[in-house]
């Protein structure tokens, strides 16, 4: 198997969708919620590669929403909210300013001697510095500082595991580790810059490969039913044997 954050992450979620996804290799069907985030990494790429012009992204967004989004859809008003959110950031979208940019960058890497490989969103460089970003419609929340971490920062610091996992790719093919990882909020329009803490890669790094290594042991893939994440961002609720019995669909 070639891991990937992904692959590792899933399995965390829901190993029985894990199971469906690698092992049986069924086929999911895209959600409202991952279908708008890719939808704008699209249109991102695009701004960076050249296929479209700054001031013709709200335009592309709103021309092509009802194509590109897939899925049952939520409330009206989340629709609506997800809608304005989205052309209000393109409409007032700055690019970020690096002496080189690399878009959607496949790093291929090993590790602990697995074969492994990161889709970073944007590679930066500047003045010999490497800054990883990763665009995310998630409301994540700048650090709080706190002496006591808040749950915002727990989450945060979940989130940059993944960024972490890619600072490894980055450094194995470039020889250096980022100056900064950064996650664009494009949908509450933050941008949040974290230093690189070389502790806590190796810190990451730990937990990224025992957690291959339960996945290579597990004989017993059972699922993590939730409610929103079942109905909402579940890719494989079609194909779920436990769907149905547990939320009384039949």
């Amino acid at each position: 198997m070639r891991w990937s954050f992904s692959r590792v992450s899933s399995f965390e979620d829901c190993p029985y969708k894990w199971f469906l996804n690698y092992i049986l290799k069924e086929e999911g069907h895209e959600r409202f919620y991952a279908s708008y985030g890719t939808f704008m990494h699209d249109l991102l790429d695009g701004f960076y590669e050249g296929v479209y012009q700054k001031d013709e992204l709200a335009m592309e967004f709103l021309t092509n929403f009802s194509v590109r989004i897939k899925g049952e859809r939520p409330a009206e008003s989340t629709v609506q909210s997800y809608i304005m959110k989205g052309v209000e950031y393109l409409n007032t979208f700055e690019p970020f300013v690096f002496d080189k940019i690399e878009v959607e960058k496949d790093l291929s890497f090993a590790v602990d001697g697995r074969p492994f490989i990161g889709f970073v969103d944007i590679l930066g460089e500047n003045d010999g510095d490497f800054y990883i970003v990763d665009h995310k419609s998630r409301d994540l929340g700048h650090r709080s500082k706190r002496k006591k971490p808040t749950l915002k920062d727990l989450e945060l610091d979940e989130m940059l595991k993944q960024l972490y996992v890619y600072s490894e790719g980055v450094f194995q093919t470039y020889g250096k580790y980022p100056e900064e990882l950064w996650f664009n909020c494009f949908k509450n329009q933050t941008i949040i810059k974290e230093k690189f803490d070389p502790e806590r890669h190796q810190e990451v790094m730990r937990w990224l490969v025992q957690t291959i290594e339960y996945i290579e042991e597990a004989t017993d893939f059972p699922p993590q039913l939730d409610y929103f994440r079942c109905n909402y961002l579940c890719d494989h609720r079609e194909n779920c044997v436990y769907y149905d019995t547990h939320f009384g669909k039949g």
